[in-house]
């Protein structure tokens, strides 16, 4: 029963990435699908938990068939037209000895997913939790300790689905997130590049990159935050290149279709991890930057864009903002801190659906010195208690540039940016690295606003280099996972790198 279940929701996403003619490759549209699947899942039991029906499987099949059988009836939908595909690459031998390396990690992954239990501790807190929303109902139960209880519910909603039809081995979903991150980054390098060695390399490094295996079978919240909020990236991407192709005027609809596709995939990350609503904020700005400056589309198209983004972007965290406005206990610090920027977000937003914000340098450079004086003054209010204001910026630095240690050896294709003149890329692709550069000040500003776990310096050196096991699973370690796949996207779209590539 459960794969009759998933199985009519993974054609139901399948059918409708087929409409929205966004990925024209049938192994990225499943892989896609797959990804899509999971996330509608989760929406329909958090509204069983919410109804007290989590336990009936008969009503989650029924519903699952029922959308299904709404879609199948194509006649009752605008017609689409088919995507183009492009005619298929012959295969490599490289291309199998990647399938062969990738392929034995996947089944390894399975396999330590399947047969070995839960033993990490916030693992075991999301399978507690997994099992209230199945036995319990609601949300706001005391069986699950308040840090815990308000956390997104995307992961305990994906377990207590697998409790519910007699699925034991609950971590059996993070291989397949595994895999599909892999499919789909091979797949969006093999568009963008037009060549295949190239999508070989580098699904090859991100894939048997130890902390992205690894996690490929541990129960966190971190892959899944990591694959959804990269692919959201991805796509992304494609749309900002559509806002500088001359073609994009022939086919709104399609930027329209990738707006709504990576806001979505951006609007998961955040119903896995709260705090990436906060680093949601790059790629909406930036959009709203690149539509400021675009001369094609008219005010009305540039407004339907944003909302594709936006819309699902915002859905998620507001969805849960609103659960958790209805718990008895009081929102924590932190969490209350993201809520009050999603929003900021829907206002920047709305306003700018009315007004354009003519972005020009100095409008910029004002903005920024206003986000540092509120940076600053947040901090002084509500940062850490722990440390001084000082010592807490400091601890934070040495952690933002000590976490890559755990991903050293990605880390050295950066390498190649000394080999590239930045200035001269194309501009899609130079908005790409200036996303790679917020990032890591997002993840410094947000980790800064957290109290450290050690307030000595010399513990960090310790945690690094010494007894690594200690900080290797740290949230701002693990935080790194959606920016590895971003990185390594945008090295593989150097020309530095093509030529490389063309000269074999």
């Amino acid at each position: 029963m459960l794969l009759l279940d998933f199985g009519a929701l993974w054609i139901l996403t399948f059918l409708l990435i087929g409409m929205l003619k966004v990925a024209p490759s049938v192994c990225e549209k499943a892989a896609l699908a797959f990804a899509l699947a999971l996330g509608l899942k989760s929406l329909i039991v958090f509204a069983l938990v919410a109804s007290g029906l989590t336990e009936n499987v008969w009503v989650q099949l029924g519903v699952s068939l029922g959308a299904l059988a709404v879609v199948g009836l194509r006649r009752c939908l605008p017609p689409f037209s088919r995507p183009h595909s492009p005619p298929a690459e012959k295969k490599t031998s490289l291309f199998w000895v990647m399938i062969l390396i990738l392929g034995v990690l996947f089944c390894f992954g399975l396999t330590n997913a399947f047969f070995f239990p839960i033993t990490e501790a916030d693992g075991i807190w999301y399978h507690v939790r997994a099992m209230v929303f199945l036995h319990e109902g609601g949300f706001d139960s005391e069986t699950v300790v308040s840090q815990f209880r308000q956390y997104p519910p995307f992961v305990p909603l994906l377990f207590a689905y697998l409790l519910s039809f007699g699925v034991d081995s609950v971590k059996i979903i993070f291989p397949f997130i595994y895999l599909s991150l892999l499919v789909i980054f091979y797949c969006r390098i093999v568009a963008v590049t037009d060549n295949q060695k190239i999508a070989v390399w580098f699904t090859l490094v991100l894939g048997t990159t130890p902390l992205f295996w690894w996690h490929s079978f541990l129960p966190f919240l971190d892959l899944t935050t990591g694959s959804f909020y990269s692919l959201g990236v991805l796509y992304w991407f494609c749309l900002i290149q559509d806002m500088y192709s001359e073609k994009a005027m022939e086919e709104p609809a399609v930027s329209c279709s990738r707006a709504l596709l990576s806001g979505t995939l951006f609007g998961l990350a955040a119903w896995s991890r709260l705090e990436f609503l906060l680093y949601c904020t790059i790629p909406v700005l930036i959009l709203i930057y690149v539509l400021d400056r675009n001369p094609t589309f008219c005010k009305k198209e540039k407004n339907k864009i944003l909302l594709c983004l936006a819309v699902p972007l915002l859905f998620f965290s507001s969805l849960w903002f609103l659960t958790l406005a209805s718990f008895d206990s009081p929102m924590e610090r932190r969490v209350l801190a993201v809520g009050l920027a999603g929003m900021g977000m829907w206002a920047l937003v709305l306003i700018n659906l009315k007004w354009n914000f003519h972005l020009n340098k100095t409008r910029l450079i004002g903005m920024g010195a206003l986000a540092v004086v509120l940076y600053f003054g947040l901090m002084l209010v509500g940062g850490p208690q722990s440390v001084s204001l000082g010592k807490s910026l400091l601890i934070t630095l040495i952690r933002s540039i000590s976490v890559h240690a755990f991903y050293l050896c990605t880390l050295f294709l950066g390498i190649y940016l000394f080999f590239e003149k930045l200035k001269k890329l194309a501009e899609p692709l130079k908005l790409l690295g200036w996303f790679l550069i917020f990032y890591p000040l997002a993840h410094f500003l947000i980790f800064s606003y957290s109290g450290p776990k050690w307030i000595e310096l010399s513990a960090y050196w310790d945690v690094v280099w010494v007894h690594p096991g200690h900080s290797i699973n740290l949230s701002d370690t693990r935080g790194m996972l959606a920016f590895y796949p971003i990185l390594l996207f945008f090295i593989a779209g150097l020309p530095v790198i093509r030529r490389g590539f063309e000269n074999e």
